[in-house]
């Protein structure tokens, strides 16, 4: 089975935190990287390689 990798980005670090523990229950997801901002994302992405961005 595969695994898609995420990185979550919201404002609310409240929010990135639920999101991260509902996608910790799925078997083939996993949060590999956050960010509070589209800059800090941006920043981010140079060493962090997602399948998906959840913004």
């Amino acid at each position: 089975m595969n695994i898609a990798t995420i990185m979550l980005v919201d404002d609310h670090p409240l929010l990135r935190k639920g999101l991260s523990q509902l996608i910790s229950l799925e078997d083939d997801l996993e949060v590999i990287c956050e960010a509070s901002s589209g800059e800090e994302a941006i920043a981010t992405l140079t060493h962090c390689k997602p399948d998906l961005i959840l913004l």
